[in-house]
């Protein structure tokens, strides 16, 4: 595998490991933005900001002007996602491979949003940054569906659960100190 350090999909532990724990579900436009996001810009998001933004549209292509397109590796195939199509993840190893030069979440403000419909009801990884073991961001869901965001050593978990076999909207902000997730437009984790 390739020294990427940002994926979707799959938990990747570092560079030198192998990667383990795979998604199973559709995640659908997935968009990172340079900056946190007022309340009801989040409520009403069509990604018009987004420093990059992956639609899942038959590649990982970024549709924004800043060609962090992504790779597709092993096994992630296309479905009808919340508009045109997703992301297809079967759990079985596959992940898409972003551009390591975006997604810094080191200690600048950020937003992340994708929308995601989980397969099958246990713990899987949506997306691991790792920069290194101080600087890392992990977004996974529990085993009751709960959102779990593991953000430069600190750890939240949310009190909303996301169902199976539904879409559901998620937002992680950071503005400042503050971090906050948004689950289909309700804030969650203050």
């Amino acid at each position: 595998r390739s020294m990427a350090d940002l994926a979707l999909g799959i938990y990747l532990p570092s560079p030198n490991q192998k990667p383990r724990m795979s998604f199973a579900g559709l995640l659908d436009e997935v968009s990172l933005h340079d900056r946190a996001l007022s309340e009801v810009e989040i409520q009403r998001l069509y990604g018009a900001h987004a420093q990059a933004q992956w639609l899942g549209d038959g590649n990982a292509n970024d549709a924004t002007r800043g060609g962090n397109d992504g790779v597709v590796v092993r096994r992630v195939a296309f479905a009808p996602g919340v508009a045109g199509q997703a992301f297809s993840f079967d759990g079985e190893g596959g992940y898409v491979e972003l551009n390591s030069r975006i997604g810094n979440v080191g200690l600048g403000d950020f937003a992340l949003e994708l929308w995601l419909w989980r397969d099958r009801m246990q713990s899987e990884p949506i997306l691991v940054r790792s920069l290194d073991d101080e600087h890392m961001l992990e977004l996974h869901i529990d085993e009751e569906g709960r959102v779990e965001v593991l953000l430069n050593g600190e750890r939240f978990t949310s009190a909303q659960t996301v169902s199976v076999a539904t879409w559901h909207h998620l937002v992680l902000e950071r503005a400042g100190a503050e971090i906050g997730l948004y689950i289909d437009g309700r804030r969650d984790i203050d």
